[in-house]
C-alpha cells in the first residue's frame, strides 16, 4: 500500500474539510428556510394529505455515502411506512445538483394513480421532468437507469408505464450553482406536482 502525492495532499489538508463542515451547515440552513415556505405552500394549499403525513416537523437528514458522495436530504411533507409512502424529498448531493421528487408508493399510490395519469400530460414541458423507471424507488441519480426525462414518453407509453410501476417517482433538478433558487424551485415543483392529484370528474 503507498499514497499518492494527491493523497497525501488531500490527507495533510485541513482546510478542506473545514470548508466542507462550513458548506454542510449553510446547505442545511437552505433546506431549513425551504421547509419554511413549504409549509407555508401547506397551509394555502388546502390539500388533504393522509393522516399519518407529516406536516409539520419533516426531518432533515444527511449521509456520506451516496455513490460515495456527501447528501444532505429534506423530507417534507413525508410518510414513510410498510403500508405506505406520501414524500416530498428535496435532496442535495454534493457534486452533482439539488433535485425535488414526490414520492409514492402503497396505499397512496393506488389512491391517487387514476388522477396522475389523468392530470400528468399536463406538467410544464419547459420544466424537465424525469420520471423513475428502476425497480426500486431509493435512488436519486438521475442515470438512464434511474429516471428518465418524462418527454422521452407519448401518451400511450405513459399510461402504460403508469399501470406497471408499483410506485411513482417525479423529479426535477437544479444546478448547485443555482442554489438561491431553492426554496422557490421547491415550492413550484410541490404545487404543480399536488395539483396532479387533485379530483377529476367522475373519477
Amino acid at each position: 500500500m503507498a499514497f499518492s502525492s494527491k493523497e497525501l495532499n488531500y490527507l495533510q489538508d485541513t482546510d478542506f474539510l473545514l470548508t466542507k463542515h462550513q458548506i454542510t451547515t449553510k446547505v442545511h440552513q437552505l433546506l431549513e428556510n425551504t421547509q419554511t415556505q413549504l409549509k407555508a405552500v401547506v397551509a394555502d394549499l388546502g390539500f388533504d394529505f393522509p393522516e399519518a403525513v407529516d406536516i409539520t416537523q419533516g426531518k432533515i437528514s444527511k449521509g456520506e455515502q451516496y455513490q460515495q458522495l456527501p447528501y444532505l436530504v429534506l423530507d417534507y411533507p413525508k410518510l414513510f411506512s410498510r403500508a405506505d409512502v406520501f414524500a416530498f424529498r428535496t435532496m442535495c448531493w454534493w457534486g452533482n445538483e439539488f433535485s425535488c421528487t414526490l414520492m409514492l408508493a402503497e396505499k397512496s399510490w393506488h389512491l391517487h394513480r387514476a388522477a396522475i395519469a389523468h392530470h400528468l400530460p399536463k406538467l410544464t414541458p419547459a420544466h424537465n421532468w424525469y420520471i423513475g423507471v428502476n425497480t426500486t424507488p431509493w435512488e436519486h441519480h438521475f442515470g438512464e437507469d434511474n429516471c428518465l426525462p418524462l418527454a422521452n414518453f407519448n401518451p400511450e407509453q405513459l399510461q402504460q408505464h403508469l399501470q406497471k410501476m408499483p410506485f411513482l417517482k417525479l423529479s426535477r433538478k437544479l444546478p448547485l450553482d443555482q442554489w438561491q433558487q431553492l426554496p422557490d424551485f421547491a415550492n413550484e415543483c410541490f404545487k404543480e406536482l399536488i395539483g396532479l392529484m387533485t379530483t377529476i370528474p367522475n373519477l
